[in-house]
Order: C-alpha cells, then sequence, then structure tokens
C-alpha cells in the first residue's frame, strides 16, 4: 500500500493568519511551522482526497492571505496530483497519470514550472530541472519513478518547499506519525 496524502503549502510566514483564517471557516488541521517564507497546513477533510475540497481550501487561503498555494495530493503513490493558486485564483493544476506527465511537450512543461519558480520564488535556473521533474514518466525503466511520493519530493527540494511538505498529511499527524525530524510540538493544531 502506498501514500495516500493532501497538503497546502503556503508562500507566506504568516502562521497566525493562517491559522485565523482555518479557525474562521470552522477546518480542523495543523499547520507546520514556517520555512523561507513557506509554511504547510494539513486539513482533516482534505484527506478525503476531494480535488474540489482541496482547491477549495487552497482558493480561500490564497485568498485571505494574498499568497502562492500549491495544493497537493498522492494517491496510493500512483498519482500526483497538484492545483497551484495565486491570490485566489487557480492557475494550474497538473496530475502524473495524465497526459501532463510523460507526453506533455517541452513547452507545455517549461510553462508549468516556470509558473512554479514564479509563484514559489525559486530560482530560475531550477526551471528545466523542475520541467524535467513534471515530465518523467511512472515507468522506472525508462528513468521514471516507482512511487508518486518521491516525484514529490524532489519537486519540494527543486521549490525549495519546506521538506515536510512531502510525505505527510493530516491522518499520518493526527495518529502521531511525524516525519523523520520533525515532532508534536511543531505542528499547530487548530480545531
Amino acid at each position: 500500500m502506498g501514500n495516500f496524502y493532501t497538503n497546502i503549502t503556503l508562500r507566506t510566514s504568516n502562521r497566525a493568519g493562517v491559522e485565523h483564517a482555518l479557525r474562521r471557516a470552522q477546518r480542523t488541521g495543523f499547520i507546520s511551522e514556517a520555512t523561507d517564507n513557506a509554511l504547510v497546513v494539513f486539513d482533516q477533510a482534505c484527506e478525503t482526497q476531494d480535488t474540489e475540497v482541496l482547491i477549495g481550501l487552497a482558493t480561500a487561503l490564497s485568498s485571505a492571505l494574498d499568497c502562492a498555494a500549491l495544493a497537493v495530493m498522492n494517491h496510493d503513490d500512483s498519482e500526483l496530483y497538484y492545483a497551484l493558486v495565486q491570490d485566489g485564483v487557480l492557475v494550474d493544476e497538473y496530475s502524473s497519470n495524465s497526459d501532463f506527465a510523460g507526453e506533455a511537450t517541452p513547452e507545455e512543461l517549461s510553462d508549468r514550472a516556470g509558473m512554479l519558480v514564479e509563484a514559489f520564488g525559486a530560482p530560475l535556473r531550477d526551471s528545466a530541472r523542475i520541467a524535467d521533474l513534471l515530465g518523467k514518466s511512472q515507468d522506472p525503466d525508462d528513468g521514471g519513478f516507482v512511487f508518486e511520493v518521491e516525484r514529490h519530493a524532489a519537486l519540494v527540494e527543486a521549490l525549495g518547499l519546506p521538506p515536510v511538505s512531502s510525505g505527510t498529511g493530516f491522518d499520518y499527524l493526527s495518529s502521531g506519525e511525524f516525519p523523520d525530524g520533525f515532532s508534536a510540538g511543531q505542528f499547530l493544531r487548530v480545531g
């Protein structure tokens, strides 16, 4: 059985603002500490893996905090999905199980990578690396990813996002399963 998780990385260090927005929306979740002007939200309702719920929360948080949001879903390590939201507007969606990965044109992958780089302030020189990660197949014989958590971890590293944004979600945290090097005290519980 592979990983099942969702989370939303926000380009802000305003943890109090995120907490206020989640409380006002009566959400239950965890908020990570800010790292390099980004933090991660792990929401209970999003763990249903309903992309409408995930996009809805990412849109609301992005709008309330005037920031970029990257809403991610890993489904059984066979699909990595993300929605990129900028200032409350959905600007891009990606799924490793669609023609985006493995069949997308270099221009499409470059455009996607450029949006991620711009949204999260990653070095422009990393755009080609990010495009390559998005376009890799799911066939390890072709140099692809065996598990989608690997693709997510590589994207997190290339974008300079908090390491805690890869490999965990609300269900893991609420059951006491914290990523290596992290403890309960580093996550603010809301709701």
